[in-house]
């Protein structure tokens, strides 16, 4: 019996050492496998992920790419990057600093509204044949014409623009020759050299309507001369001071004449050069009040 309990003892080992060894191993087997899956929150999983599914050009080939091909994507898509992110703080930027932004309507009554006083200039403000027969005597020369068509100018553009040694000595003449023509004044001369109203003034409509522009032009002498001014605000029909509609053929449309042929140019003896008109511009000046 002795004997027999001697032998049963090491098999009852054997089984139970070889049962712990199949223990272990059944569960050591899965805690190494466990150890090499990847989790469902994978860093590495997701974004390969993203770059198989994103419509993105570029993090396909970052991810996947090798080599210089790799580089060069990775390069691409930083560069994009850092132009996306300067644009977003540059609008961010501009947002913050608050800008003024200045809006201005314009309400048009139903009736229309008023039409402005325009005043038209012609560039040649004395005409040819009338400086011919002021100098019959021969002892206005150009630069005195020039001087006296130029003292109705402002001042201080005048002296910024010119020689004064030049200006005094055209004054001095001017000096001279008023007092050789004492019923000489330059308001005079200034109003009779200059174009009458007829004689510019051709044709004229107003929404449409013809008129003569004449009967409500007020002759003015400013810096260009002998201007005329339209005011069609005083003493006209009521349906001319008001424009009612957008457009040219609603507005005011003038014909007018120019006179070339009598303008000053400077190409004869004792004739100033043109003041305010060029070979390549004359004409008219128009200013709205």
């Amino acid at each position: 019996m002795l004997a027999g309990f001697a032998t049963i003892a090491p098999l009852h080992d054997e089984v139970t050492s070889g049962t712990s060894r199949a223990s272990h191993l059944i569960v050591e087997v899965p805690i190494e496998k466990i150890k090499n899956i990847d989790g469902a929150g994978s860093i590495h999983r997701e974004t390969k992920h993203f770059t198989n599914t994103t419509t993105m050009h570029g993090p396909k080939r970052i991810f996947n790419g090798k080599g210089l091909a790799q580089w060069f994507w990775l390069v691409i898509v930083s560069t994009s990057l850092a132009l996306l992110i300067l644009q977003i703080v540059l609008l961010l930027k501009m947002y913050f600093s608050k800008p003024t932004l200045s809006q201005v309507s314009f309400i048009v009554s139903e009736g229309g509204m008023d039409f402005p006083a325009v005043t038209i200039c012609n560039f040649n403000p004395v005409k040819k044949s009338y400086v011919k027969q002021l100098n019959a005597s021969g002892d206005l020369s150009g630069e005195t014409l020039e001087y006296l068509l130029q003292t109705n100018m402002n001042a201080m553009f005048l002296f910024s623009n010119v020689d004064r040694q030049e200006v005094r000595e055209a004054h001095a003449n001017a000096e001279i020759y008023q007092h050789n023509h004492r019923d000489f004044s330059i308001l005079n001369f200034l109003n009779s050299s200059g174009y009458e109203c007829d004689e510019m003034f051709k044709i004229c409509y107003f929404r449409g309507r013809m008129f003569n522009c004449c009967d409500y032009m007020t002759p003015r002498i400013l810096s260009l001369g002998k201007c005329f001014e339209l005011d069609l605000q005083t003493n006209t029909p009521e349906w001319m001071r008001k424009q009612t509609a957008p457009g040219v053929e609603a507005g005011l449309q003038i014909i007018l004449d120019a006179h070339l042929e009598e303008e000053i140019r400077g190409d004869m003896e004792n004739e100033t050069n043109a003041i305010f008109s060029t070979y390549y511009e004359n004409g008219f000046r128009s200013q709205q009040a």
